[in-house]
Parts: C-alpha cells; structure tokens; sequence
C-alpha cells in the first residue's frame, strides 16, 4: 500500500488544482457520511418514515462502522497530507486512512436503503451519493484513491452479507427468549470492544513515521494524529448494545407506526432529537472521559443511552403521548 501512495497523489493533486470552489460543495457530500448526519437522519427514519427500514440501516452502519475502525488499526495507514507536504489539509483526521469510512459507509447504508426501495432512480442515487463521497475525501486530502476504493469495496461486502444474512438471523433472534437476547445483545457489544482491542494488538510494536507529523506541521499546523485509541469501539458497542436491547423492547411491545399526520411526526423527531442532543452532548460534558477504565465505561454507558433512547424510550414517549401508535413490524 506505501508504494502505491506516490502513485496516488497527483490524482489527489489534480482534484485539488480544480479550484477552491469546489471546497464547499465536497465538504457537504464528506458531511453525509458522519457520525453527526447518521445521528440526525437516522432517527428520521425510524421514528417518522419506517421503523423496520430505520432498524434495518442503523444495523448496517453501526456494525461497518465497526469493522471500519478495526481495519483502520490493522491497515495503519497514513493520510495524504500526513505523507506529501503538497497536499492541502481542506479537511484534518486523527484516525489512520485505510480504508476510507466514509466511502464504506456510503456503499453500504445507501446501499441498503437502495436495496429496500427497490426503485432504479433509488440505486443511481445511491451510486451518485457514494461516489462523490469517496471523491470529496479525495479532493480534501484525507484519502488517498486506493482508501476510498477499499472503502466501497469493503461497503459493499458488508451490503451483501447483511442482505444475505438479515432475514434468517431475524428470524433466529424472534424466536429466542427475552433472557437470551438480553445476553447475546451484551456479549456482541462487548465483541466489538475485544474486536477492537485485538485490532490494536497490529500497532502494538509499531511507531508512527516522524516524518508524518513533521509533514503535519506543515499541511495542518496545530493539528495532530492520534490513531491508535479504543475510543470509537466502546462507542460502537455501547451504540450497538442501546439499539438491539431498545429494537428488541420496541417489537416486543407492538412495534411503532408514525402518525399519518405529518404535524405530528415532526413533533416525535424534534421532541426524539432533543433527547438525543441531551444524552449525546450532555452527558459528555457531566461524565469524565479518557483512555482509563472509568473513562472507557462511562463512554459505553453514554453511548448505550443514546442507542436505547433512540430505539426503544423515545418510541415509548411518543406512544405515550399519542403522537404514534403502536404496531405489529418485521424487523
């Protein structure tokens, strides 16, 4: 991968000699594959369009976002502007580079979505949507080219797998007890940590190039790199355990239907919004963090919360205040 790297840069380059005007809109395509859109469109779907699609997607993306981060680890592998000094820093990470999350995480959640529309104008949407996301990370000098075709690449293996595997690990899970699922439901949150930690065992003996944070130094002054963390796996898990534990509460109390009443659903999403900005940036403020026991369990804590409330409690209240109904749904 090192020895393609000088390959890639003149493409790189290239986008970037394309003129700055291009900054904004490539930044609006990179914006549809963070953390930050997922965590506001996501409960769109699922709290005011389709429970079951919402469910379905928060899956995909949760589990790639995972596997992404143990790649990266295992990968370990420098951004553009970390290695040639020529490159812009339009945009700056502190994770390694391959494979590119954001191109993954294109491929497979509009993918999926693509996959359950079932319309063709859906598919060229997603296709078109996946791949300017790839390109803007290219055109900010975050990715190199091969980061983002692995990304897709990988997107699209995690699209197949959950297409093939959804509707018999569905049924398996429905006809286990409430007892059972609540235990598979922690012991796979905590596989995502012992995913991670065993990822990071791959940087254990290795020491990041100095020349990549003289060539910082002078891409992105001021701003470092920091890639070997468990931070974004006790995230996931925490987020992964919420969302299975609230999904698996919610179908087991009937579902929800959204109110045909479109006044209404805007009142789930923004009341279900306000307590996701609570438990997400509130309790980071409250609760301690950092690389310590204490730190790493508060995040899972926080982060299953979030999951949780999004799944299962928000639903609730929103039944509870007759702004949904209840609703027998296939996960």
């Amino acid at each position: 991968m090192v020895s393609l790297w000088p390959i890639e840069i003149p493409v790189t380059l290239f986008l970037q000699s394309l003129g700055s005007w291009l900054t904004l809109p490539m930044k609006v395509f990179t914006f549809l594959g963070t953390e930050e859109f997922f965590f506001i469109f996501m409960p769109i779907l699922f709290w005011c369009v389709d429970t079951a699609l919402g469910a379905r997607t928060a899956m995909i993306l949760i589990f790639g976002s995972g596997l992404n981060s143990a790649i990266k680890l295992v990968f370990h592998g420098a951004r553009p502007y970390w290695f040639d000094t020529r490159v812009k820093a339009l945009s700056t990470e502190a994770s390694f580079g391959f494979p590119s999350g954001h191109a993954q995480t294109a491929a497979s959640v509009w993918g999926r979505l693509a996959a359950d529309v079932r319309r063709r104008w859906a598919t060229i949407v997603a296709i078109i949507l996946s791949f300017f996301i790839g390109l803007s990370r290219i055109y900010l000098g975050v990715h190199f080219t091969s980061d983002v075709v692995g990304g897709w690449l990988f997107g699209l293996i995690v699209l197949f797998l959950f297409l093939w595997l959804e509707k018999p690990c569905v049924a398996w899970w429905k006809r286990q007890s409430f007892a059972i699922q609540i235990l598979l439901s922690v012991g796979s949150a905590l596989l995502i940590v012992a995913m991670g930690w065993l990822s990071s065992l791959a940087v254990a003996n290795w020491t990041i190039p100095s020349t990549w944070q003289a060539n910082i130094d002078v891409t992105a002054p001021g701003s470092t790199i920091s890639p070997v963390t468990l931070d974004d796996f006790f995230t996931i898990g925490g987020v992964w355990l919420g969302l299975v534990l609230g999904i698996t509460c919610l179908y087991r109390a009937g579902g929800l239907r959204p109110d045909e009443n479109y006044a209404r659903r805007f009142a789930t999403y923004l009341i279900g919004l306000l307590g996701v900005l609570v438990l997400w940036y509130g309790l980071d403020i409250i609760l301690p963090a950092g690389a310590t026991v204490a730190g790493y369990s508060l995040r899972f804590f926080r982060y299953g919360l979030v999951g949780f409330w999004i799944a299962y409690l928000a639903p609730a209240l929103f039944i509870r205040l007759k702004l949904a109904q209840h609703s027998i749904g296939q996960a």
